[in-house]
C-alpha cells in the first residue's frame, strides 16, 4: 500500500493517507512490524522521489497522532537522515 499510494484516484489521496497511517499505528504492527513498517517507508520514499510530497504528508500524520505514533515517526526521521 505504501508504494502504490498516490497512483491512483488522486483525489481520494487524503482517505488513502489516512487508511495507511492508521494501518501503520495499529496495535499488532506497531508491536511486531514497526521496524518492516519503517524499512518500508524508506525504501517507498528512497526509490519513488517524486512521491516525497506523499510520503511527508504521511509521516506528519503519524507524527501528529502521540497517542499511538509509538516514537515511529522518529525512527522514521532518524533512517531517512542515515541516508541522506
Amino acid at each position: 500500500m505504501i508504494i502504490r499510494i498516490g497512483d491512483e484516484r488522486r483525489s481520494l489521496l487524503d482517505e488513502h493517507l489516512g487508511k495507511l497511517k492508521d494501518l501503520m499505528l495499529s496495535g499488532e504492527s506497531m508491536q511486531h512490524h514497526k521496524q518492516l513498517a519503517v524499512e518500508s517507508y524508506i525504501a517507498a520514499a528512497t526509490n519513488l522521489p517524486h512521491k516525497v510530497y506523499v510520503y511527508g504528508a504521511l509521516l506528519a500524520l503519524i507524527a501528529a497522532d502521540t497517542t499511538k505514533n509509538g516514537g515511529l515517526h522518529q525512527d522514521i526521521v532518524h533512517r531517512v537522515v542515515e541516508h541522506l
